[in-house]
């Protein structure tokens, strides 16, 4: 609701950030395949109990492999949703990682190429996909101390928005609003 006094949003905002690093402590504490084993679960419970776009989902990945049987089709879905589960509990991650953490966790192959575009000062565009944690990704930036733009979209919610924004801001990473960023993105 936009109509929610100021001092109840920054309250929110505060709230919601504060469980937010707590968990990132906790999550970064926890062994690997404790974090994959919950990331599972909460992606079974979005599977199994919450439901929101399954159906779209199923739909989805019968139309792109029609010669599926509906037991191929279910466990590809589910999996799916296991992925997004995993991947928010690596997004926990992040507002409390450290150097030794992104050290344990990631692998940084053709930094060499990045950072002489950025000492020549022509700059890069890296392209991806949505394919496994892109805001994990999108942290190595912090890490390796090379400025990053992402072009990104607003939640619905204002003061998630705000959380959203502010989580990865703290990271140093700069966002460009996805409507009329065009000259944005070229002087990035």
């Amino acid at each position: 609701p936009t109509n929610l006094p100021r001092s109840y949003l920054i309250f929110m905002i505060w709230l919601v950030t504060t469980v937010v690093r707590f968990l990132s402590f906790v999550v970064l504490k926890t062994p690997r395949p404790i974090q994959l084993w919950i990331g599972c679960r909460l992606g079974d419970t979005w599977f199994y109990v919450v439901r929101i776009r399954r159906t779209v989902v199923i739909e989805n990945i019968k139309r792109a492999f029609p010669e599926w049987t509906d037991k191929q089709v279910l466990k590809t879905a589910r999996a799916n949703y296991q992925n997004y589960g995993c991947g928010f509990v690596e997004f926990l991650m992040l507002p409390m990682m450290q150097d030794k953490d992104f050290q344990k966790f990631f692998i940084f192959e053709g930094r060499e190429i990045v950072e002489k575009a950025y000492a020549e000062k022509k700059g890069a565009f890296i392209l991806t996909l949505h394919m496994g944690n892109w805001e994990l990704m999108s942290s190595v930036s912090y890490f390796v101390k090379i400025p990053l733009n992402v072009i990104t979209k607003k939640f619905k919610v204002k003061f998630l928005n705000e959380i959203w924004v502010r989580l990865r801001m703290d990271r140093g990473i700069k966002l460009l609003k996805e409507e009329k960023s065009t000259f944005d993105i070229l002087r990035a």
